[in-house]
């Protein structure tokens, strides 16, 4: 079990790390690493801790192929960071302290890396205690790595500082796995606790090597320019989608950060550092409208330019909405009905309250206010059927002939922690793919499912996307959406 008193220090370690996209995945990208930005910050501001900051992603002696794009479809392993050599190098010229933590946001990206930086730390410095904590942590963690002491799910900016002052925090776990609470979830930061930690230091990363990452090809979405962040204005979401994780790191409620914090960090991005672009990455950008418009104005007054990097919810907007949405700079909207089957919505996904009607109608809105249209779709849910499919195939060459839809088709898979995964290990339909395949995997299809194969998927999958018009018949918006 966990002793808090070991976690008492006064100087923290906190690390990025690498990340590692194997050959197959659509293409390297990186960004600015919020999770890690947003504790750094608050520590930095709340607490009298020395904090060490190592971004081995956006580190000053990091470099990639002269090459101005990595590939759209990777054919290799992309190795994003500094070398194990140069970080061994790096750590050893430090004297590491009591207490070291790695982000991990994206774990099928970061598990071999991490491990390394583990056995790296525990090398040089074997009393330190490791504490791993991030968006990418899932319920096996303590199954998947040797070495790490502390597993942190949850958000941070309030319960790391107790951690680290030797008090009991909840919603953490010891290598064994065994939690001081089992069960109990962790506190969401809300109201004006979140207003606290919601102005960020961004001199704390190199935001001008992320720049240069973006122009080698390794950018977080497609824009006009790398001079690209991504940025987010709410937390969680209030629906329960049987595929979606996101309830496991920020709960299942919705929360907003004031329209004068996210002002504040937009006006430093762009006068401080010169930012063009913004990538929203909310889960929900748009559930209330009149702040929605809002924020993309004031993005459209300080000369920028933005997309969403998830489907926005759009079942509320009306066309009149969509027509400001041109007016106020976007280019591009991204929608999600994630099937042409309103049964698959209504009951298999169950948790998002949408219909195949409106979604037809935002299509039809969109291309007449002149913004390209993306949309995410899908395919091979396990109670789901070939006429299923048709309605879905039916339902995107549809879209795409008559208003320009591209879209992208991915095939069912149960992540840890969703209803999707809870509903095939009831029902014995997993196959035996590790974790980590599952989460990093785009050609993996680890459903049993009486019907579909992944080479029927696959061809499904193609199907739809060959409908895509040329892109040299697209709009200019085409340009900043991912491909």
């Amino acid at each position: 079990m966990i002793n808090f008193a070991d976690y008492q220090t006064d100087e923290v370690l906190l690390i990025n790390p690498p990340l590692i996209f194997k050959e197959g995945f659509r293409r390297p990208s990186v960004s600015i690493p919020l999770g890690f930005l947003y504790v750094a910050t608050s520590l930095k501001k709340y607490t009298d801790k020395k904090v060490v900051l190592r971004d081995y992603i956006g580190h000053s002696k990091v470099k990639l192929d002269d090459r101005k794009n990595l590939g759209n479809v990777s054919e290799q392993d992309h190795y994003i960071g500094l070398s194990y050599n140069e970080i061994k190098k790096d750590l050893s010229d430090i004297t590491i302290p009591k207490v070291v933590g790695i982000s991990c946001s994206f774990l099928s990206h970061s598990f071999e890396t991490i491990q390394t930086l583990v056995n790296i730390i525990k090398e040089i410095s074997p009393q330190s205690k490791i504490i791993l904590g991030g968006c990418g942590l899932i319920e096996e963690m303590h199954t998947l790595f040797n070495g790490v002491d502390v597993y942190f799910f949850g958000e941070g900016e309030e319960r790391l500082p107790h951690l680290l002052n030797g008090q009991f925090v909840d919603g953490i776990r010891d290598s064994a796995g065994h939690s001081p609470v089992d069960g109990q979830t962790p506190p969401y930061l809300k109201g004006d606790i979140l207003t606290k930690h919601s102005v960020l230091d961004y001199s704390l990363v190199d935001i001008e090597k992320y720049v240069y990452l973006n122009e080698q090809g390794a950018h977080s979405r497609f824009s006009r320019t790398p001079r690209s962040v991504s940025f987010i204005t709410t937390r969680g979401c209030p629906y329960t989608c049987n595929y979606c994780m996101i309830h496991t790191v920020h709960g299942r409620s919705w929360r907003l950060y004031s329209t004068e914090s996210i002002f504040q960090n937009l006006e430093a991005l762009k006068n401080k550092y010169g930012v063009e672009h913004i990538h929203i990455e909310d889960d929900q950008f748009a559930l209330k409208v009149p702040r929605f418009l809002e924020i993309i104005k004031k993005i459209q007054d300080l000369g920028m330019t933005w997309d969403p990097s998830n489907g926005l919810y759009v079942q509320h907007l009306k066309e009149e909405d969509i027509n400001l949405m041109a007016k106020y700079g976007a280019s591009t909207i991204k929608i999600a009905p994630e099937t042409g089957s309103q049964r698959v919505i209504d009951d298999i996904i169950k948790g998002k309250p949408i219909t195949i009607k409106k979604m037809r109608d935002i299509a039809k809105w969109s291309y007449n206010a002149g913004l390209f249209v993306t949309g995410f779709l899908i395919i091979g849910f396990p109670q789901e059927t070939e006429e299923d499919i048709k309605l879905t195939l039916d339902f995107a060459k549809d879209l795409t002939e008559k208003y320009n839809v591209r879209w992208t088709v991915s095939i069912a898979r149960p992540f840890p922690g969703t209803d999707l995964r809870d509903y095939c290990e009831k029902n014995d339909l997993l196959t035996d793919a590790s974790v980590i395949e599952v989460l990093g995997a785009t050609n993996l299809y680890n459903i049993k499912h009486k019907t579909f194969t992944l080479e029927y998927l696959q061809s499904v999958a193609k199907e739809i996307e060959s409908t895509w018009i040329d892109a040299g018949a697209l709009t200019e918006g085409a340009s900043l959406v991912e491909l």
